[in-house]
């Protein structure tokens, strides 16, 4: 389809942003990486030409993504890519510089993840104990901690909240991790993007819907007292409440 559009996931890590990808991915229309070139728009050379059949699905650098290898799913994609109606891929990295996004691709729809900063902390955390348990040089840093996923996820609200206001607002779609299973994201997404809902997206949100009801229960918050006062007095409280306003804004127009 040469008329495929440009469909990004983005949010600070630890914030839904892979439950989301999957969610996109079971959806026989979209084809959705998973930092597939995590490098590459670090290193601000991502643009169009990464998109295309052979080089998304077939050919791997390793100098596109700290992923050390081709997940399945491109093979699998091979046969469908030029048919689908959006292409894209999945990088935390794109709200803290929205910038080569914006300036390489023409009119990019861009979901934006949003989680509560005390739990986004609570997972880092968790990332952190478990690099020390088992270190490994392509592991989650052990200073990656609840003071580095502050700075992070201010500066992602806050470049959000930016890019949203500078831009045609239409062109984000903002999903809270916290109400993810709460409505029918499948029919939101797909009226949001101009497309039908598939069975196998609306198959695959159940099952991940049954999953998470599952492991809900096991989930504990990791920050010590020192911890959780830390994030609670360094969070731009200001930026959020602007983001939460324009979110539910946008979920009861799509209502």
């Amino acid at each position: 389809m040469s008329d495929a559009q440009y469909l990004f996931v983005t949010g600070c890590s630890r914030s839904g942003t892979s439950l989301m990808t999957d969610i996109l991915r079971s959806h026989p229309a979209i084809a959705m990486g998973a930092e597939r070139y995590a490098n590459r728009y670090v290193e601000r050379t991502l643009d169009p030409s990464f998109f295309t059949r052979d080089r998304f699905c077939v050919e791997w650098h390793s100098e596109d993504s700290h992923h050390r290898k081709m997940n399945p799913y491109y093979a699998d994609l091979l046969d469908r890519f030029d048919s689908c109606a959006y292409r894209g891929d999945k990088i935390p990295e794109m709200a803290l510089d929205y910038s080569t996004l914006l300036n390489n691709f023409e009119q990019p729809r861009i979901i934006y993840m949003m989680r509560n900063l005390l739990d986004v902390a609570s997972s880092f955390k968790a990332r952190v104990l478990a690099a020390r348990r088992n270190p490994s040089p392509f592991g989650w840093p052990v200073d990656r901690d609840h003071v580095a996923a502050v700075d992070e996820w201010n500066q992602s609200v806050r470049n959000t909240l930016a890019a949203v206001g500078s831009r045609n607002r239409a062109a984000f779609i903002l999903v809270r991790y916290e109400h993810i299973f709460d409505s029918d994201l499948p029919s939101r997404l797909c009226s949001a993007l101009g497309l039908e809902v598939a069975d196998e997206m609306r198959a695959f949100y159940r099952e991940a819907h049954e999953r998470s009801a599952e492991i809900a229960g096991s989930r504990r918050m990791l920050l010590t007292e020192e911890e959780a006062r830390y994030v609670q007095s360094h969070v731009d409280t200001a930026s959020w409440q602007a983001l939460l306003e324009l979110e539910k804004a946008q979920s009861a127009q799509a209502g």
